[in-house]
């Protein structure tokens, strides 16, 4: 009762059953359904809630609750604490894979978790600390999510400051069938609301610059090239512990269309400052192999698309033939 200063932000209220449109159908008698509880723990407010099969899951500032449904009058609905320091960072910070009971979400604890049934699991996420090392400060309410079902993808939209201006520039994307994640930019203040394809054809997105895109729509911008297209690797090590290595050759195997320039990257320390780059020139459906001679102890490749549309590929496996020398660390 917020007149009475009675209310508590982890109430959950439930209307009399197939009721709820009067101010009495919300209050509790002996004879309807109607009813409410208050979630324990150590939170402060409830953040967001998720359907689930047979379940509600419900996240607090620092807990996960699930909600399941009592065919008793007097219980009607029973909550059971899933796990401890797994809050919900924001009410936007999470999304279902598909129709699976699995959810992912990022958690006030700064960790990516799922859950899919029990408890909740932690996921290793390499790009955990460039995300908060570039999150803006205060801003995390802005971050949202979106999935990729057709892909088996989930993206964090997350605000940085561009030229002064907040906004979602940037995502990371878990494959949850791979646990592969990738990491990105939008322009026009990024990616603050999307829907998945579903009633529509094709994804939706809302812009911060106030408008709504279709996504997955073909491989062009309007027709025309998608500009600054590029994918890089991170950093690989290309032997085990102390061993130094030589790399001749590079196979492509990826499919297509327009021009792909492919370089690698090279460094000998893991924190040295020093990186050396190859370009490798383009590759097209023809081209078998690269050789090359790049000594080093760690690479990383990428690919840069020309300006050609439609701007597409797919990239296969990453195949190089090295060879140890006779150097070590």
């Amino acid at each position: 009762d917020a007149i009475n200063n009675e209310y508590s932000p982890l109430t959950i209220a439930w209307a009399d059953q197939s009721k709820g449109f009067a101010n009495g159908d919300w209050t509790p008698t002996n004879e309807n359904s109607a009813g409410d509880i208050i979630l324990g723990g150590s939170s402060s407010r409830i953040v967001a809630g998720c359907a689930v099969p047979n379940l509600t899951l419900v996240w607090t500032s620092q807990e996960l609750f699930s909600l399941q449904y009592i065919p008793d009058i007097r219980v009607v609905f029973r909550p059971t604490l899933l796990g401890t320091g797994v809050g919900l960072m924001s009410r936007n910070a999470w999304a279902r894979a598909g129709d699976s009971g699995s959810v992912y979400w990022l958690s006030s604890s700064r960790e990516f978790l799922m859950w899919s049934g029990g408890t909740p699991t932690t996921i290793s996420c390499p790009m955990r600390d460039f995300l908060f090392d570039n999150l803006t400060d205060q801003q995390e309410s802005l971050i949202a999510t979106g999935t990729l079902d057709q892909y088996n993808e989930i993206y964090w939209f997350w605000p940085s400051t561009v030229d002064g201006v907040t906004g979602n520039y940037n995502y990371i994307c878990l494959n949850y069938a791979l646990l592969v994640w990738t990491s990105g930019t939008f322009t026009d203040q990024g990616i603050t609301a999307y829907m998945d394809r579903g009633l529509e054809q094709f994804p939706i997105a809302a812009f911060g610059n106030g408008t709504l895109r279709i996504m997955e729509r073909g491989s062009t911008a309007n027709g025309a090239a998608i500009p600054n297209v590029f994918l890089e690797t991170g950093w690989i090590d290309t032997a085990e512990g102390g061993e130094h290595t030589y790399v001749k050759r590079y196979t492509p195997d990826f499919i297509g269309s327009g021009g792909v320039n492919v370089k690698i990257k090279s460094k000998d320390w893991p924190q040295g400052s020093y990186v050396r780059e190859t370009d490798l020139g383009p590759i097209s459906a023809d081209t078998l192999k690269k050789d090359c001679r790049i000594s080093a102890r760690q690479i990383a490749l990428r690919w840069d698309w020309s300006d050609a549309s439609p701007t597409e590929g797919r990239l296969g496996r990453i195949m190089l033939d090295i060879e140890k020398t006779e150097r070590k660390r």
